[in-house]
């Protein structure tokens, strides 16, 4: 989980220092750089609807002084705050979802227990994200807000499938051929490419412009899942034209193209492949990258693409060189 993004609305004597959120939770103060008090609350604005301020109800700080957001356990006040993303979002195919905290500053007390409501089930949600009002700056008394979007970050829980085994998640059925054995696991490109040096294009490095090809489509402005990630391969291990990894897939999956990304470049290559009744053989595995989810090291990542043009279907079908 991280920070993303701050916004505010008009201009205030107040600072926030770099708001962090770690695999912990830890969170850092704003301070007051006015020359009178200043009053501050923060509203948790969740993905489900659902708005809280009991991390900061309300918070009267001097000239120069801090204040820190507190999450309350068992009576022990904590600067440690928990954030977790539910395991439910995993069968809408999402990995990742925007939450916010909106600071509001002003010079005169105010309250915003009113604005607490609990959030709604996750069947009746219609996106990943909620659209955040901008609040409006008022002549007098003065006031302002800050914005601080957090992304919520849990990947789906891998297969493991043994050499020569069979492994399926999201419509997506893997083979291993004798002598591999691997961990695998689905991802979006963004989560996937997260720790890059370059973010992702979306080309190959001929030019031709692709298109994520989606095991499972995104929910609002969340990204649909189509990237393999492999962990756990033995040393060694490999595929080729006598032993494929083979991908079958229970929809149209014609002019599915795998990939590598070049992380220094973002540019995409077309992995060695060929397709044989229908099913794409995996002839070749790029070289392992640093994964997107802290402490999950390097992982082997196969990006499923689709070109763009006349040109993508049918392609596809003979071994590309």
């Amino acid at each position: 989980m991280r920070q993303a993004k701050k916004r505010s609305t008009g201009a205030f004597p107040c600072t926030f220092r770099t708001f962090s959120i770690g695999e912990r939770g830890r969170n850092r103060p704003c301070r007051s750089g006015s020359d009178r008090p200043l009053w501050f609350s923060a509203l948790y604005l969740a993905g489900d609807f659902g708005i809280y301020n009991q991390l900061m109800p309300k918070l009267c700080l001097e000239p120069q002084q801090e204040g820190w957001l507190i999450d309350l356990a068992h009576g022990v006040a904590h600067r440690t705050i928990l954030l977790q993303l539910e395991e439910a979002y995993h069968s809408w195919g999402l990995i990742e979802i925007a939450e916010f905290f909106k600071i509001l500053v002003s010079t005169e007390e105010f309250d915003t227990d009113r604005y607490n409501q609990s959030g709604l089930p996750l069947d009746e949600r219609p996106g990943g994200t909620r659209d955040i009002h901008q609040w409006e700056t008022l002549p007098q008394p003065d006031w302002t807000t800050r914005e601080i979007e957090l992304r919520l970050l849990r990947p789906l829980e891998g297969v493991a499938v043994p050499a020569e085994g069979l492994g399926r998640l999201f419509g997506l059925e893997l083979h291993t051929p004798a002598g591999l054995s691997l961990h695998f696991r689905l991802s979006h490109v963004e989560a996937a490419t997260r720790a890059f040096p370059r973010p992702c294009s979306t080309c190959l490095e001929t030019g031709e412009e692709l298109r994520p090809y989606e095991l499972m489509p995104g929910q609002g402005q969340a990204q649909g899942l189509s990237v393999l990630e492999f962990s756990d391969l033995p040393k060694g291990g490999t595929v080729d034209a006598d032993r494929p990894l083979i991908l079958s897939f229970d929809r149209e999956s014609d002019g599915v193209l795998p990939c590598h990304c070049d992380p220094n470049s973002g540019l995409f290559h077309e992995l060695k492949h060929a397709w044989e009744n229908g099913k794409l053989c995996l002839l070749e595995l790029p070289p392992a990258t640093p994964s997107g989810v802290p402490g999950m090291g390097n992982t082997v990542k196969v990006f499923l693409q689709q070109r763009l043009g006349p040109e993508a279907w049918g392609a596809g079908r003979e071994i590309a060189d």
